[in-house]
Parts: C-alpha cells; structure tokens; sequence
C-alpha cells in the first residue's frame, strides 16, 4: 500500500502537471486522482478541495522561485551582474 506522503507527492505533481495542460479550471478532480493513481477520496484526504489544492501549489512554488532568485542575486558581487541575463 503506498504511503500517505508519496501519495500527496504524486497528487501535487500530476495536478501541477494537469493544471499547466489543461488549466486549472479544466482540470476535475477526478482527472488529478486518476493521473496520480489514487481514489478521489485520497486527494480529500489531502485537500479540502481542488482550491485549497490550486493555492498550496501556488505558494509553494511561487516561494521556492523567490527563494532560487534571491539565491541567484546574493551570488552576484556587482548590481550590474544581479540585473544581468541569464
């Protein structure tokens, strides 16, 4: 039986996945349990709902991408290097 944490992992992952293809708004529930191999019920076990679902992925990347940009502007001595193209 898999456990609880790699089941929320494969929830998070087709669902982000799912959203980026088809939309968020175009994206059921079931199309995110299905993709992840778990029952529609797992994914409530794991989320009020599709919403909650649409905000944690929202803060958590949206963290995690200010996070690799600060890390990215501290490794930079100049302000010119910092603005620069990458």
């Amino acid at each position: 039986m898999p456990e609880p944490a790699d089941t929320r992992t494969r929830i998070e992952t087709e669902a982000l996945r799912l959203f980026v293809a088809k939309g968020i708004d175009a994206t059921s529930v079931r199309d995110i349990a299905s993709a992840a191999r778990c029952a529609e019920g797992a994914l409530y076990r794991h989320f009020p709902g599709k919403d909650e679902l649409v905000a944690h992925l929202f803060t958590t990347h949206y963290a995690r991408m200010g996070e690799r940009l600060a890390a990215l502007a501290a490794a930079e001595r100049t302000p010119r290097a910092k603005l620069a193209d990458r």
